[in-house]
């Protein structure tokens, strides 16, 4: 995380949008 310097609520939130795009992903195409 040390190459990112944005705000951390805005790349936690980011992240976490990210991870569960993903994770729905995954299991839909289960």
């Amino acid at each position: 995380d040390t190459q990112f310097h944005y705000n951390d609520e805005e790349l936690d939130r980011a992240t976490a949008l990210s991870i569960a795009e993903q994770e729905q992903r995954k299991w839909n195409a289960t």
